[in-house]
């Protein structure tokens, strides 16, 4: 699907994307094991990497060994509980 929209491969390498092009970028949405789900615009997975509008980098890293990897940009605009006896993550939009 992001070649389709961005006509590039996803990585995370600094890239330009003019305002038209990062305008379109899609939300992106994870489904967790029972169910529990995360929607993602761009500003909130994109990183304005040189302070100013054009270069953006990507913070979903899908290539971890582990799985995918989500950082301080999925925590944005979210309260969050670390349940670390039952080794959970809860999380409340706000």
């Amino acid at each position: 699907v992001w070649r389709e929209i961005t006509g590039r491969e996803y990585g995370n390498e600094k890239e330009f994307y003019s305002k038209e092009e990062f305008e379109v970028l899609p939300v992106l949405r994870f489904v967790f094991e029972g169910g529990a789900e995360v929607r993602l615009d761009p500003s909130s997975y994109m990183d304005n990497t040189d302070n100013e509008f054009g270069y953006w980098t990507s913070r979903v890293y899908l290539e971890e060994p582990s799985g995918a990897l989500l950082g301080a940009n999925f925590f944005m605009h979210r309260m969050v509980v670390f349940d670390q006896v039952d080794m959970r993550l809860g999380w409340k939009d706000w």
